[in-house]
């Protein structure tokens, strides 16, 4: 509180000025309406499909106006759509760069001691005065080593760097065993399709149809700084260089560029990635992003998924996002969740989403008009916060949702969330404390004989089953069993090849 500056009377000294009070309180109204407002509504898809629109107001309020909406009392024993966004929401409109920008705002100068000072973001580093960029037309050049995109048709996007065989053959097998007929867009290492050095992922990989791989070279780095010739599985943080160009003038030649970025991890990176592919499809195609070593299919994840009839460009898209089973985890109580929002948005943030439950950002779909804005706010949420731990861009992906920054966005339409075992990916991560059927109502998982089938609550087959391995029983079946039978098919396919030449 502001206090008297008037020293000339000693009665005054120590008294509150209730006009500095008044502007004072003025001012922290206006600052909190204009960086926070309340959201006026979400979505959630609830157990019949239905889409409910529901006020984002306090939790007390909430279920008397879900019940004024579906005219009817509220079963309790059904889940309650905890999927409201934060009371504090960031206002629209939310306008995020390509990732591209930086690159293009990024420059050298010389200061008064004659080095070279790089400028990021167009703002001068001791002042923060604003600079003019240069123009340059920086684009995404990076092509794929084996196939090629088709525009019209759905497409899964992977980041599948330094993974053994097993692990792509269940994934894409299961995948094509649903019949699914779209592109598979993956990234591997350069050390992945070695012919020499790793002969089998290289035949097996260059012959599944419709798979578009991008051979990324990554530059890593340890703990101490070292260059280092692998991502171990994730662990380290890396650049991928020649992933944009900035085009020659007068010439229709792009110069690969080194990385504009500093190290960062590769859960970050592949948003980038994701971003240049997501440019190679119509703005109606829809895109899965998802994590492949611990996914595999069991239907068509895109069979049910909304289709807009008109031939016209899009404007505007639907995003799915996942959740994580809310009686296994909330935000506030993992230590990773906390930590990842934490440190990138402060302790208010965090205590605000404390009770939220996870949404999984290893699980997302799309129409590619709102799946490529998506992808351009989470490298945003990258660049900003600067954060680098392994795992962090799931804190972006619940901030973005919490707090409205996505929703706000001109070409998404509407965001949808599902929660665990409600949709078309099933998250089965947070339930590694005890036995799946021991969950809910006892049947996420079928046994027979000779198969294993996961299940959503209402006992429809879950189209994808997403951290299977975090549970041994289902883990030791499709990595032994499963994998154990995609590699007898695959030999006996390879044969066969053989013989046709």
């Amino acid at each position: 509180l502001a206090r008297s500056s008037d020293n000339s009377n000693s009665s005054e000294k120590g008294r509150i000025s209730f006009t500095k009070i008044r502007s004072i309180v003025c001012s922290i109204a206006l600052i909190g309406v204009v960086a926070f407002s309340i959201s006026s509504s979400f979505s959630f898809r609830g157990k019949k499909g239905e889409s409910l629109a529901m006020p984002s107001k306090l939790w007390s309020k909430s279920r008397k106006l879900l019940e004024q909406q579906l005219g009817h009392n509220y079963d309790r024993t059904e889940p309650f759509p905890l999927f409201d966004v934060s009371a504090y929401t960031v206002m629209g409109p939310s306008h995020f760069p390509k990732p591209t920008r930086i690159a293009e705002l990024q420059f050298n100068t010389n200061n008064d001691s004659g080095e070279s000072t790089t400028f990021i973001k167009g703002v001068e580093a001791a002042g923060g005065i604003p600079r003019p960029a240069h123009k340059k037309n920086i684009q995404p050049v990076m092509k794929p080593t084996h196939g090629s995109h088709r525009p019209n048709v759905d497409a899964v996007f992977i980041f599948a760097s330094e993974y053994p065989l097993h692990n792509y053959m269940c994934f894409l097998e299961t995948l094509r065993k649903t019949g699914f007929d779209g592109d598979v867009v993956m990234a591997v290492s350069k050390q992945d399709v070695d012919p020499k050095g790793n002969p089998n992922v290289y035949d097996y990989l260059t012959n599944e149809p419709n798979t578009v791989i991008y051979v990324v070279e990554l530059s890593c780095f340890n703990a101490e700084g070292e260059a280092v010739s692998s991502a171990k599985g994730g662990m380290r943080v890396c650049q991928i260089h020649d992933m944009f160009g900035e085009k020659e003038e007068g010439s229709e030649h792009f110069n690969p560029l080194k990385d504009p970025r500093p190290p960062r991890t590769v859960q970050t990176t592949r948003y980038e990635l994701y971003w240049t592919w997501s440019l190679q499809y119509n703005s109606s195609s829809w895109i899965m992003l998802v994590d492949a070593r611990d996914s595999f299919f069991q239907s068509n994840p895109f069979e049910n998924v909304p289709r807009d009839n008109n031939t016209k460009r899009k404007t505007q898209g639907i995003l799915h996002f996942f959740g994580e089973n809310t009686d296994a985890t909330r935000i506030g109580l993992s230590k990773k969740n906390k930590q990842w929002i934490t440190t990138a948005y402060g302790n208010v943030v965090s205590a605000a989403m404390e009770k939220k439950p996870t949404i999984c950002s290893g699980s997302t779909m799309g129409e590619q008009i709102a799946i490529e804005t998506y992808l351009r706010a989470m490298v945003a949420e990258s660049d900003e916060s600067g954060v680098v731990l392994v795992g962090a861009d799931q804190g972006f992906h619940n901030f973005l949702y919490y707090s409205h920054k996505l929703g706000n966005a001109a070409t998404i339409s509407k965001i949808v969330v599902f929660a665990q075992g409600e949709g078309a990916i099933n998250n089965l991560g947070a339930m590694r404390t005890k036995e799946l059927n021991e969950w809910g109502n006892g049947n996420l998982l079928s046994k027979a004989s000779d198969t294993m089938t996961v299940h959503n609550w209402d006992g429809s087959l879950s189209p994808v089953v997403h951290q299977f391995d975090r549970h041994k029983e289902l883990s030791d079946y499709i990595y032994k069993r499963k994998a154990a039978e995609f590699r007898q098919e695959w030999q006996r396919e390879k044969t066969q090849r053989s013989r046709t030449k």
